[in-house]
């Protein structure tokens, strides 16, 4: 007997309200499944696709409807080689997308001089490459997407690394010693929103409590010693790889909770926009601190209430 090849959803979804069909066309439009008949849908079969399949029947069958999932060698009517096929050009539609993000991105790269201007090509970049590895994680039929916009992301790379190298905008002694972090002044990028806003919470109540914080345009900003930066470019701490700076703080300073975990999964996600964790506050969360960032333009104000937020937040995660 050949090996379980495919995993089947069907559905049947009340028809009011119109709000749960439009849920659940979303979470499945995430998965990439291929619609084979009205309310079935298949994707290939692996522990992660079973894990989002049982997840999205979980969520129907709470909003009053009927999910089934299954296993199968074949759909009849309806062959291997087809089933394949729409699931990559599915697939390969989102790399195309992604590949004239990466490509805008080349362009705005390649006219900068100086790498002052880089954090918010960067905060780009991240997200970018996020998206990639989730694309790249379903990318079980290898379509050829994956390959053209990894090459875009290295040449992309590669310059920033070439306009990091000309720049001298880091003092050696910043880069040599092991600076503390008790008492210290905490300078990020005016205009704060959720994971500066985060980490000057995190910063504040967890690595320093006396931080004094400080918010400057990155074009005109000259580091000092006596400041320790944050979510700017050629901070000391930043975005690395996959991960937004309130997780490298987490990381760094090694701080480890269930509930900071939880709102790590909610930062990463508001703001890299992978939907990588997809926890159910997210929404919720975005909702308030989208409230606060553009009813508050004072970013000390902005501060104070994002972390009056965040502490009763942690609270319930």
């Amino acid at each position: 007997m050949s090996k379980l090849k495919w995993l089947l959803l069907m559905h049947k979804i009340p028809p009011k309200p119109d709000a749960v069909r439009v849920s659940i066309w979303r979470s499945l439009q995430k998965t990439f499944a291929v619609p084979v008949k009205n309310s079935v849908y298949a994707l290939p079969l692996n522990k992660k696709n079973l894990s989002v399949f049982k997840d999205i029947a979980k969520e129907i069958e709470e909003r009053g409807g009927e999910a089934v999932l299954c296993e199968v060698n074949f759909i009849k009517g309806v062959s291997n080689e087809s089933l394949e096929q729409e699931y990559n050009d599915h697939l390969n539609q989102s790399f195309l997308e992604l590949s004239k993000t990466l490509r805008e991105l080349r362009k705005q790269t390649k006219k900068l001089k100086s790498d002052h201007d880089l954090m918010p090509i960067q905060h780009d970049l991240s997200r970018a490459t996020s998206f990639l590895n989730v694309l790249a994680e379903k990318n079980v039929f290898h379509c050829d997407g994956e390959q053209i916009c990894r090459t875009l992301l290295d040449e992309i790379t590669k310059e920033i690394i070439s306009i990091s190298k000309k720049s001298s905008s880091i003092p050696a002694s910043i880069e040599k010693n092991q600076p503390t972090y008790r008492g210290r002044i905490w300078a990020t990028r005016i205009g704060i929103a959720h994971d500066r806003i985060a980490c000057a919470w995190l910063i504040k109540k967890y690595i320093d409590p006396s931080a004094e914080f400080i918010f400057v345009d990155p074009k005109n900003y000259k580091k000092t010693s006596s400041h320790i930066t944050y979510d700017i470019y050629r901070g000391d701490f930043s975005h690395e790889g996959e991960l937004c700076t309130f997780e490298v703080l987490i990381q760094r300073f090694k701080l480890k909770s269930a509930s900071l975990k939880n709102l790590a999964e909610i930062i990463h996600d508001l703001d890299i926009g992978d939907d990588k964790h997809q926890h159910p506050a997210t929404g919720g969360v975005k909702a308030i601190l989208d409230g606060i960032i553009s009813s508050t333009p004072n970013d000390i104000d902005r501060l104070a209430l994002g972390s009056k937020c965040l502490d009763h937040l942690v609270v319930s995660l």
